[in-house]
């Protein structure tokens, strides 16, 4: 997580499947957090392909976890379903190209931002702020309809630090 963050991206890579063997063995949720720390460097890095296995990896990895003393402790060591999906969507987002059916689809990725963009100011952390900014920059593409502009507006008002000045 450090190395991802701190943009080396090539590390995290590296340190993820240093991790996976030992974290396999044990059967804990940790094995899917490694894959998909993996699938978002190598997105980041631009590497669709080694993205997407490694996330399907980690569902596969997730279908069979039944958890270890990691997951007893629970707090950030345990890998629940939702962060599992938060870090897949955060892959995704770094990936536009595979967003094919965007196009038809921006009511969906309205529907599906909303709860994030209703967030209050306080719970907008940084990771919360930059798959966001991915999903900006997804609509971006010249063939979305004009619908999106007003997404991309309300995007921009969300990830704006002047939110919340008095005008």
């Amino acid at each position: 997580m450090i190395t991802y963050w701190d943009g080396r991206l090539n590390d995290s890579v590296r340190y993820a499947r240093q991790g996976a063997g030992p974290a396999d063995r044990s059967h804990g949720t940790a094995a899917v957090w490694l894959s998909l720390s993996e699938a978002r460097a190598h997105a980041a890095l631009g590497k669709v392909p080694e993205a997407l296995h490694a996330i399907e990896r980690a569902e596969a990895t997730w279908d069979t976890a039944t958890g270890d003393e990691l997951d007893e402790l629970g707090g950030i060591c345990t890998f629940t379903r939702p962060r599992q999906l938060y870090y897949a969507a955060d892959v995704l987002a770094w990936l536009p190209s595979q967003a094919r059916q965007a196009q038809r689809e921006t009511d969906g990725a309205r529907e599906a931002i909303a709860p994030v963009l209703d967030l209050p100011a306080d719970q907008r952390i940084h990771a919360i702020i930059r798959g966001v900014q991915h999903v900006h920059t997804a609509l971006r593409r010249p063939e979305l309809p004009p619908a999106t502009r007003e997404l991309q507006e309300e995007i921009e008002d969300f990830t704006s630090p002047l939110r919340g000045l008095p005008s």
